[in-house]
């Protein structure tokens, strides 16, 4: 049984299609930290770049322009480089001291250079107290494969997309070595394995984001 609120999101890739989307369900005493590892880990990210979260609300000034990022000991960034707003430490706040307000958004920006970003839209907050707390996180539905590491982000995905629907020209057979495999389905989305698989990664995650 859990007397947590439980939180219902869709999470979407940015500027690519088609759409690579997940619905998924999380507990609202999850650590933003906890909460961005999920969406990496349903997008198959393998954690090798550094990441952040923002918040954004149309209707709560006070947490619009919330961002969370893990900081090395010694801050490289400037004091200005998020327009003067407070870095906040993502293992420090939980969703539900962030926000109970469905249509606030949270989008995780993964890899600097390829510059992922997924955009999380809670849909809504509900409690049920006959719900195992193991259940959760779950993801309920879904489209698409995820990302690749280090392709080039959305437009180097496309790319690829491409190469391997023709499977054919010096284009596919480059992408074919550096992926070192000859068929890869970006379209493809497999509910069962992806809910066995993620709380795996998840750990994995927090291992190395959190060490």
């Amino acid at each position: 049984m859990t007397r947590q609120p439980i939180y219902q999101f869709k999470v979407e890739l940015l500027d690519f299609k088609p759409k690579i989307w997940r619905t998924f369900e999380v507990l609202g005493n999850a650590k933003i930290s906890m909460f961005s590892y999920l969406i990496l880990a349903m997008y198959k990210t393998q954690g090798y770049h550094l990441f952040n979260l923002e918040v954004n609300s149309a209707t709560n000034p006070e947490i619009n322009g919330m961002i969370f990022e893990f900081l090395p000991e010694e801050n490289p960034y400037p004091s200005d480089i998020y327009g003067g707003r407070e870095i906040l430490d993502p293992t420090s706040y939980t969703l539900k001291e962030v926000t109970k307000d469905p249509g606030t958004f949270f989008t995780v920006n993964y890899d600097f250079g390829d510059d992922w970003y997924f955009r999380a839209e809670l849909i809504k907050v509900y409690n049920d107290q006959d719900a195992d707390t193991a259940l959760f996180p779950r993801i309920l539905k879904g489209q698409g494969y995820g990302i690749v590491e280090d392709c080039g982000g959305t437009h180097g995905l496309s790319e690829l997309r491409t190469a391997f629907k023709v499977k054919k020209g010096p284009e596919y057979l480059e992408l074919k070595e550096w992926l070192g495999r000859s068929t890869f389905n970006i379209d493809k989305f497999d509910l069962e394995e992806m809910n066995q698989t993620f709380p795996r990664i998840v750990k994995l995650l927090k291992r190395g984001y959190e060490r």
